[in-house]
């Protein structure tokens, strides 16, 4: 294949594999609306229209879980940059918050915990949040160095405001402006999580390239 102007060659096998994984992601909605018995159409076509809702319907959650992604994306970018110059823990750091951020954007995104865990897993949602807490104090006792090595007060905040907001989905009415509540304490966290995680790898970037070589 011929180069670009950038004088990098034409990706080929990244884009054999890259369509290769799409293809089997629309074999696997398939057998999923087989599984589920539901409408394939429902599975790719905007939820809004199919559902005749208002533009704004959920605009609140949306934006959380551009967030969610964005604040991993950083993280793995980040992973992928560093992981051959960061000593110690700091590279795993970044990769295992980027999967530990991923969880959280699935969970909120697919609304697992509320939904597809009850109805398909046949879990309750204290079952789910348990799983939650084990993985997220696993993560906070194997990297709790990294995790206070820069603005633990931000991190604080931030599973402050998404403990509220699991408490309030368990003791408030889930309408009016009691859920408007719990979910502003969510999105205060989301935002939180992802000030703490930027400046995070902002933080290791900078690091590494004053380290005297």
């Amino acid at each position: 294949m011929d180069k670009k102007a950038s004088g990098q060659p034409f990706p080929l096998t990244l884009l054999l594999v890259t369509y290769t994984g799409l293809i089997a992601f629309f074999i696997l909605i398939y057998f999923s609306s087989q599984w589920m018995d539901f409408e394939i159409e429902k599975f790719t076509a905007d939820p809004i229209t199919t559902f005749d809702s208002h533009p704004f319907v959920g605009v609140v959650s949306n934006l959380g879980a551009l967030i969610w992604c964005a604040t991993a994306s950083v993280l793995f970018f980040s992973y992928i940059l560093l992981k051959n110059k960061l000593k110690g823990r700091s590279a795993s750091f970044l990769l295992w918050s980027g999967l530990l951020t991923s969880l959280l954007l699935f969970d909120d995104l697919f609304m697992f915990h509320d939904y597809l865990a009850l109805w398909h897993l046949n879990m309750e949602q204290y079952q789910v949040y348990l799983i939650y807490l084990i993985l997220a104090l696993t993560w906070f006792i194997k990297f709790f160095d990294e995790i206070i090595s820069n603005d633990l007060l931000i991190f604080l905040l931030a599973g402050f405001f998404l403990g509220l907001s699991v408490v309030g989905d368990f003791i408030l009415p889930q309408e009016g402006i009691a859920y408007m509540f719990e979910d502003a304490f969510k999105f205060f966290g989301i935002v939180t999580w992802a000030i703490y995680f930027i400046r995070a790898s902002l933080y290791r970037y900078n690091k590494m390239n004053l380290a005297p070589s």
